[in-house]
């Protein structure tokens, strides 16, 4: 293994730019359909990846219930992917926040 790490490390490794930016655009489109569709959903421009703003809106506008009542180091209520897919049954922004943080 050694020598293969060492070969690659002195050689370099090669990509092709025109997949990765073809990777790249269709990540972008999809986050941008997320946010859309979150903004259509919740009535409201949010940053999707502010954890505050995601938690405003889950707790005070939408008033969803987290079983776990687990909370961040500021004492306000958590937007962690397990919190999130413990929502996902009450609401679909949940859902949608948690595809945004892990695009397929």
């Amino acid at each position: 293994v050694c020598p293969v790490l060492s070969c690659m490390e002195i050689t370099g490794t090669g990509f092709d730019r025109e997949t990765l930016a073809g990777v790249r655009s269709q990540i972008v489109h999809r986050l941008d359909l997320l946010t859309n569709q979150a903004h259509q959903l919740v009535g409201q421009m949010i940053n999707l990846a502010s954890p505050k703003q995601v938690g405003e809106v889950i707790f005070n506008k939408l008033h969803l219930k987290d079983s776990t009542k687990t909370t961040t180091s500021k004492n306000a209520p958590s937007t962690s992917n397990i919190v999130l897919k413990n929502l996902v049954s009450q609401h679909a922004f949940p859902g949608l926040v948690l595809e945004h943080r892990h695009p397929r």
